[in-house]
């Protein structure tokens, strides 16, 4: 990944709902605007809640067809932990929640462990990275972000790239996008 990545977003903009690659710790500077966060612990209940799968992450070749290295993977899901409104009192405006679709992913109610933060302009935001998270824009949103690695998450990068290499088992790296393995506490 880029050593910093700049995310403009407009209002009701959001990220798919993931955990990253590598299992390192995230940040966020909001430049401008407000930003609502909802992290979830990456353990089997909720990736079983979320339906999650892992798709590699590595090196490509020039033209972006075939993967050189394959040495880490990301857990994904389709569940839109913002996707539905649910609208509290029909007077108000502004008042209105935004849940999962529950009809479409049932089992997303399982999730349990999670947290909400609302980022506001100037504030920096630390993460753990291998947690579950999703974005959602109330405003128009610029920020900056990236990830971090130190000797505190270096154990558990360093894990999560044996594991995910297969390196203290086989000794080959996965190449299945959709393995299903149990993800790094």
């Amino acid at each position: 990944p880029s050593r910093l990545c700049l995310a403009i977003s407009g209002k009701g903009g959001r990220c798919d709902l993931h955990a990253d690659h590598f299992s390192w710790t995230g940040w966020s500077f909001l430049m401008r605007g407000r930003k609502r966060w909802r992290l979830f612990p990456n353990n089997s209940g909720c990736m079983h809640a979320f339906g999650g799968w892992r798709e590699p992450f590595g090196v490509w070749d020039n033209d972006g067809k075939h993967m050189l290295i394959d040495c880490a993977g990301s857990w994904n899901s389709f569940v839109d932990l913002y996707r539905v409104q649910v609208q509290h009192d029909c007077s108000k405006t502004g008042n209105a929640e935004l849940k999962p679709d529950l009809e479409r992913f049932p089992f997303a109610r399982e999730a349990s462990g999670g947290v909400e933060i609302v980022q506001r302009t100037g504030e920096l935001l630390l993460f753990p990275g291998h947690w579950w998270h999703q974005t959602y824009s109330e405003t128009e949103t610029w920020s900056v972000c990236a990830q971090l690695l130190n000797g505190r998450n270096l154990p558990r990068v360093l894990r999560h790239i044996s594991e995910w290499c297969g390196l203290e088992s086989t000794g080959g790296c996965n190449s299945s996008p959709t393995s299903t393995e149990p993800p790094l506490a």
